[in-house]
This record gives structure tokens, C-alpha cells and sequence, in this order.
């Protein structure tokens, strides 16, 4: 699936499942996002999610965007949050539902 890893697409279905239910990606799609993390968009089961990604050391970044955004949003629901985190996983994840 757009040449990511099995281990990194199996780290971000488990991290979307902890956060909106059980979830499996059928289709990942890289979109644009900011120019910090990577960014795609993800499909399955009649649903879709934006996520971002890092390595873990961008942990405090995702949470000053999730603070920024709810400032911003706070009452749209879809604001983006930081994903449960998965502890097997080397990257961390921030998504939100589209």
C-alpha cells in the first residue's frame, strides 16, 4: 500500500481502532498535510480518517497541534487528538475522522 511497511500500516490500524473502533485500512493514501510530518488518508470499511505520522520524538508537536486545534475548533467534533498510544509502535500518530 503506497510502499509503507506492513509493520507501519498494522501500528496505524491499531492506533485509529483505539481511537474510533475497530478499523482496517483497505487503501492509504498520502495527502498533504504540513510540511513536518507525513501525512495520508485512510479507507476501509465505508470509512475514512486523516492521519498524520512521525517518529516519537515528535510526540510533543502532535499535542501542541491537538491543544492548538481544539482552541480553534473546540465545537467541531472532528478535531484531530492524539491516537491512543500503540507501545510496539516506533512512530506516533495524530488522526481524525473526514
Amino acid at each position: 500500500m503506497g510502499g509503507l511497511s506492513g509493520e507501519f500500516l498494522a501500528a496505524l490500524q491499531r492506533s485509529v481502532s483505539g481511537a474510533a473502533g475497530s478499523f482496517r485500512i483497505e487503501r492509504a493514501t498520502p495527502v498533504a498535510g504540513g510540511c513536518i510530518h507525513r501525512c495520508f488518508m485512510l479507507e476501509g470499511g465505508g470509512r475514512r480518517y486523516f492521519a498524520k505520522t512521525n517518529d516519537r520524538s515528535a510526540l510533543d508537536s502532535f499535542a501542541a497541534e491537538a491543544e492548538g486545534s481544539r482552541r480553534w475548533l473546540k465545537p467541531v467534533p472532528a478535531s484531530p487528538s492524539p491516537c491512543p498510544e500503540d507501545k510496539r509502535a516506533s512512530a506516533r500518530f495524530s488522526c481524525s475522522s473526514t
